[in-house]
């Protein structure tokens, strides 16, 4: 019995994990169907083809200069929360990249036929609703922000990866290519 408790705890903690990532309605998926979770765990070193999405926060740099670390990460939690769900809609997977950028998967850890579509989409969704963000912010604060995405498609490696502090990430062409289009 405590055999069978200790896997449930274990199987919790990765769909919780995964919560992190995904959106709950693709987490329940992966979990309920055998064929996906095992693809969703797939080793690291299987190259699958994605679209990726990087998406960059512009007049970061003056926004923490200007403000306290307190209200920085408030501003940044508006942020990444907004794109998050914008990707999770899109049944996007969310990857962190730095203090004020974000990588979104299309194509994993699950196979989607239409994910160069879907990425297109979120970006155009992510564009469109953070311009409301940036005028709150404009009005509130006297700040000038704006939002860069880059978009490509190739393979990539999906998976846990890092020694001590690992990270579910993405690497690839396709990424590098995606976040200096994001960046321009």
């Amino acid at each position: 019995m405590l055999q069978q408790e200790a896997l449930v705890m274990v199987a919790t903690t990765v769909r919780d994990e995964f919560h992190r990532y995904l959106s709950p309605q693709l987490v329940e998926r992966i979990f309920s169907d055998p064929g996906l979770r095992k693809s969703a765990f797939k080793s690291t070193k299987a190259r699958v083809p994605a679209a990726v999405l990087a998406a960059d926060l512009r007049g970061f740099s003056a926004i923490s200069e200007r403000f306290r670390p307190v209200e920085v990460v408030e501003l940044l939690n508006q942020f990444f929360t907004l794109l998050a769900e914008v990707a999770f809609e899109h049944d996007g997977a969310v990857f962190p990249m730095g203090a004020d950028s974000l990588m979104v998967g299309f194509g994993v850890p699950v196979e989607q036929i239409d994910r160069t579509e879907r990425a297109f989409l979120a970006a155009r969704a992510m564009l469109d609703r953070f311009g409301a963000l940036a005028e709150r912010w404009e009005t509130k604060y006297f700040s000038e922000v704006g939002l860069g995405v880059g978009i490509n498609a190739g393979d990539v490696i999906v998976g846990v990866m890092g020694p001590r502090a690992r990270s579910f990430t993405l690497i690839g062409d396709a990424v590098s290519v995606a976040r200096r289009v994001g960046l321009r």
